[in-house]
């Protein structure tokens, strides 16, 4: 799907007045697993974009305000959802979330044809799942509400996270493997200065 709105459903807005927006949100826990694979949308009924099934969520979605840059960014972004089917709670407990690949889809939905413009929602926002967490709230007229709140972070601070790894120094090395003595002779070039490329 592009990230920008087709000319083609520019032409429609321009000349219908009976439309509203409709979100798509993706959430890929596996690259193949199509049961570990959540795509659902903000409209009241399943719409299917090209192979892709998107389950009608209508107000149980919530999605955060999205902004659009001309220099990449590192906004975040929270998905809600709440009193949905059991077969997406069960999808998100026997799944990675944190690691997912998350995208957030909008289109035009025509109330005359029942059609989406175009058949093609742009792309408003990508970005990787940081967290999620899910709450049981039972209550005595229409028992388990289960709510599931998923935080993404955009690319570029997925990629500006600090990642916990290995020192040049034999003490860090030794952590993986005690008899590493790769970085033994390291410690000595601290106070050692190379002119590097420097002719005689």
């Amino acid at each position: 799907m592009s990230t920008n709105i087709s000319s083609g459903i520019l032409t429609q807005l321009a000349n219908e007045t009976s439309h509203w927006l409709v979100d798509f949100v993706e959430i890929k826990m596996h690259d193949t697993d199509a049961t570990k694979q959540l795509r659902l949308t903000s409209h009241y009924a399943d719409l299917v974009v090209g192979s892709d099934t998107y389950v009608a969520a209508g107000q149980l979605i919530n999605i955060g305000s999205t902004s659009d840059n001309i220099e990449a960014t590192d906004d975040s972004l929270a998905i809600g959802l709440s009193g949905i089917d059991s077969s997406i709670t069960a999808a998100v407990l026997t799944s990675k979330v944190p690691g997912s690949e998350i995208n957030i889809y909008r289109g035009f939905f025509n109330e005359d044809t029942g059609a989406l413009y175009d058949n093609a929602p742009y792309l408003v926002w990508s970005g990787i799942a940081s967290s999620y967490s899910i709450t049981d709230s039972y209550d005595i007229d229409s028992g388990d509400a289960i709510d599931i709140q998923v935080q993404g972070k955009s690319l570029l601070s997925s990629i500006m996270d600090r990642q916990a790894g290995v020192y040049t120094s034999v003490s860090s090395y030794q952590t993986i493997d005690s008899s590493d003595k790769s970085m033994e002779f390291v410690a000595g070039l601290t106070n050692k200065t190379f002119n590097f490329g420097k002719e005689d």
